[in-house]
């Protein structure tokens, strides 16, 4: 029941937004790795897809591409790779039936190019989100649970101003 109704919300959208796991430089294109699919929702059903990306996420080329999507999963949950592993490359094409008629990517700097730029601070920008250093987390392993990892990925967010 809630499928269908998600999915009607969503085909009756005019924007769909969603960030991009990777930005793939060779291609033109954007990766997108999840395990519910609404992510693909977003940027197939709607006549507008919006991508927001910081530039830490533009790799090269699809090569590239081969070695960190297995490692976001692996590393995510454990899996060998996600359920739903996506490559959107634009809007369709004439003759195409599926996919939005728009499609607007969004880099943001917010700061990176200075952290990129600070030997001491541009690893932070290495981290591909997969969220493997929560396994670690000596606070996460006690408390856990959802909010727990939104707040330990909002604090290692290294974009957010500090408090």
């Amino acid at each position: 029941m809630a499928r269908d109704k998600l999915r009607q919300k969503y085909a009756e959208a005019e924007v769909g937004v969603t960030g991009a796991n990777f930005i793939i430089s060779d291609i033109g294109g954007i990766a997108i790795t999840e395990n519910e699919g609404n992510a693909r929702l977003s940027c197939s059903m709607p006549k507008t897809h919006i991508v927001i990306a910081g530039i830490e996420k533009v790799i090269p080329n699809m090569t590239d591409l081969a070695l960190f999507w297995p490692l976001l999963a692996t590393f995510g949950t454990g899996q060998r790779i996600t359920s739903y592993s996506t490559i959107v490359t634009g809007p369709k094409q004439p003759g195409e039936i599926d996919g939005p008629e728009e499609m607007y990517v969004l880099l943001l700097d917010n700061g990176r190019t200075n952290m990129l730029a600070n030997e001491k601070t541009r690893e932070a920008l290495y981290c591909i989100r997969c969220g493997a250093c929560l396994n670690a987390c000596p606070v996460y392993k006690n408390i856990g649970g959802i909010l727990m990892t939104l707040l330990i990925a909002a604090l290692s967010d290294p974009l957010l101003p500090p408090t």
